[in-house]
């Protein structure tokens, strides 16, 4: 795997798409206000779509370098502390929302633009997508749970699988051919 471009490296970062998306947001808020031009508004969009592909693009790296580097029996992983940072999809969320209320807190008097009911219909959809997909999941997860609970009665009726033998005494009981084999291989790999 290719490692990301130093820029999708620093847009990636956590603490930085967060600002960043905060930088869209805002902007995308002043775009519903009337005190940004539609294009701006357009710009961050997609801006802070190149932004998720980036932090997906670091975190999917990471997780294969880490995957990579504990291959190797010498190094042994640091253990740092984790911080609790908000998912990409909790931003994405938070985005909809606010880009779903704001234009519900204008004045009533306030002419909407054809963009701004566009954009209010989509995030719409979007949170509906986002509950109806949790709900499903929760469902899905609820049923899982009910399955595991059927196991129960078998694991009281049947006791524990016995021992297996020690592989000493595996290799006392061999043939004499799958000994000799056993032992000429044992002798090559030393």
């Amino acid at each position: 795997m290719t490692a990301p471009s130093p820029w999708a490296r620093l847009a990636g970062a956590p603490i930085v798409a967060i600002l960043l998306f905060v930088l869209y947001g805002t902007i995308i808020t002043a775009w519903f206000q009337g005190s940004a031009p539609w294009w701006l508004a357009g710009i961050a969009a997609l801006l802070a779509l190149k932004t998720l592909k980036a932090a997906g693009d670091v975190r999917r790296y990471k997780a294969w370098l880490a995957e990579w580097n504990a291959m190797d029996p010498q190094r042994q992983p640091q253990a740092r502390p984790k911080r609790k940072l908000p998912s990409m999809q909790s931003v994405l969320v938070i985005m909809a929302g606010a880009m779903f209320v704001f234009p519900l807190l204008q004045a009533p008097g306030t002419p909407d633009s054809a963009l701004k009911q566009i954009a209010w219909v989509i995030s719409g959809l979007y949170l509906v997508f986002v509950l109806v997909r949790f709900i499903l999941r929760r469902v899905r997860k609820g049923r899982s749970a009910e399955g595991e609970g059927e196991s129960k009665p078998v694991s009281w009726l049947i006791d524990r699988a016995s021992s297996s033998p020690s592989r000493e005494d595996a290799t006392k009981h061999l043939p004499d051919y799958c000994a000799g084999l056993l032992s000429s291989h044992e002798g090559q790999g030393e």
